[in-house]
This record gives C-alpha cells, sequence and structure tokens, in this order.
C-alpha cells in the first residue's frame, strides 16, 4: 500500500513538471483592453469568426473604440477574406474609397496595404485586369518607396499575368490587356 502511495506522489511530481513546463511554451497574447470591442480582438476574432467579427467592429464603432478609418479598413480586410461575391465586391467599393482617403494619401505604407487587398481580391475573383492594374499600381509605389524586393514581387506578378492572359488568349491575341 505504502509503495502505490509512494508511486502516486511521485506520478504527481512529474506530472506537475511536465504541466508547469507547457505552460511555459504558451505565447500569451499582451493586454487587449478591457473590452473585446477594440481593434486586436477584432483582428484575432476574424481569422476564425467571421461573422463574430463584424458584430465586434460594429460595436467597436457604437462604442467610439475605433475610428471611421480604420472601421472601414478593417471591414475591407474581412470581406476581402470571404468567398462571398457580394461581400469581395463590398471590399472592392471600400478600398477604392479609402485609396482616397486623408490618412492613405499622406501614408505609402496604407496605401500598400489597400492595393495588397485590391490584388488578393482580384486574385480571388480571377479578374486579371484588375489585378494587373493594382499590381502595377503597387509597383509604381513601392518603386518611389524604394522597396526593390517589394517592386520585383509586383513586377513579377505583372510579368505572371501577362503571360497567362497570352496563353488564354485565342492565337496569342493580347487585345484586352494592353
Amino acid at each position: 500500500m505504502r509503495k502505490v502511495y509512494h508511486l502516486f506522489i511521485i506520478l504527481s511530481v512529474l506530472l506537475t513538471c511536465v504541466g508547469c513546463k507547457d505552460k511555459a511554451s504558451i505565447k500569451r497574447i499582451s493586454h487587449l483592453g478591457n473590452t473585446p470591442f477594440q481593434q486586436d480582438t477584432i483582428l484575432v476574432v476574424y481569422v476564425n469568426d467571421p461573422e463574430r467579427a463584424l458584430k465586434l467592429l460594429d460595436s467597436a464603432k457604437v462604442l467610439g473604440n475605433i475610428s471611421d478609418y480604420r472601421e472601414q479598413f478593417i471591414r475591407a480586410k474581412i470581406y476581402c477574406k470571404s468567398l462571398m461575391e457580394q461581400r469581395q465586391d463590398s471590399a472592392i467599393l471600400i478600398c477604392k474609397a479609402l485609396l482616397n482617403h486623408d490618412s492613405v494619401r499622406n501614408e505609402p505604407t496604407e496605401q500598400q496595404n489597400i492595393l495588397d487587398m485590391l490584388i488578393a481580391i482580384s486574385r480571388a475573383k480571377t479578374d486579371y485586369e484588375q489585378y494587373m492594374h493594382w499590381a502595377t499600381q503597387k509597383a509604381e509605389l513601392c518603386q518611389k518607396q524604394g522597396l526593390e524586393t517589394e517592386r520585383w514581387r509586383s513586377e513579377a506578378e505583372v510579368g505572371f499575368l501577362m503571360t497567362h492572359s497570352w496563353q488564354h488568349r485565342p492565337h496569342g491575341c493580347l487585345c484586352r490587356c494592353l
């Protein structure tokens, strides 16, 4: 009976040590504030539950925890990942409007983020004309910023699209691409 008792204690200690080791390897998210209706929380939620993220976004807007610009940006980001064509179309409209927003015109990084969303949506919709348009715009923006690697990546996308379009046109006609 004593041996069983000692064995139980030893196993308990070992399991406790192993359990503590696993807890140390868990990454914790920094303090997100005292409400779930904030930008960081919404962006964490939208990956797994876009519908809930949209509700949180609406609540954050009503509570005043998020600016109009940020609300539209996050909404476009959520819609961008959707498979529903209507939401993708809404994301395009939002992104086009955001490109004209003061916060974006003066901030190249924001422009690049929005262009990335437009490129992703065009790619998902297989709209090669718009894909080329936005990728070309991004390449020009990256050139102005001096981001050579990103510029080359965007130009490679444009080159790929032109090659892809050439292969899928009758007799190799590039009428619509140029």
